[in-house]
């Protein structure tokens, strides 16, 4: 949701995009259906989302020694 919300364009796409994250929150899934359809669409739904906002970024230990 923070990448999605630090994104550049219009507020309608991140509104959808927002909606498309939501149906990610198992905390949503309430009735036995909920669940069923989540966890059936879930990988395609992140997949989509993936492929508009990408992956975070790792980040680099400032301590590590290369």
């Amino acid at each position: 949701m923070a990448r999605i919300g630090e994104r550049q364009g219009d507020e309608a796409e991140r509104e959808e995009l927002k909606a498309r994250a939501e149906r990610l929150n198992p905390d949503n899934w309430v009735t036995e259906a909920d669940v069923d359809e989540g966890l059936e669409q879930y990988e395609a739904v992140y997949e989509t989302l993936r492929a508009v906002v990408g992956h975070a970024r790792k980040r680099r230990d400032r301590n590590a020694q290369a």
